[in-house]
């Protein structure tokens, strides 16, 4: 996932830094700063991964993002 991904997941989701933050177990300004293109660890950036996949948030390729539809294809 990257940056450009992740804040375009939390938009697809009407999701604000705080809520992504509080349901991953990060700190907002981790969540911020990854937004933001900047180094976190690799741990941090698979935790938002995964909470935008378990939300249903499709990564496709190397920089698009998508929002599965209801009957999961």
């Amino acid at each position: 996932m990257t940056p450009a991904q992740g804040r375009a997941a939390r938009g697809l989701l009407n999701l604000t830094v705080a809520e992504v933050a509080a349901a991953t177990g990060l700190g907002r300004n981790t969540v911020t700063r990854f937004e933001q293109g900047m180094n976190v660890h690799t741990d941090t950036m698979r935790a938002m991964e995964r909470f935008y996949e378990s939300e249903g948030v499709v990564f496709t390729g190397k920089t698009g993002t998508e929002l599965a539809d209801s009957e999961g294809e």
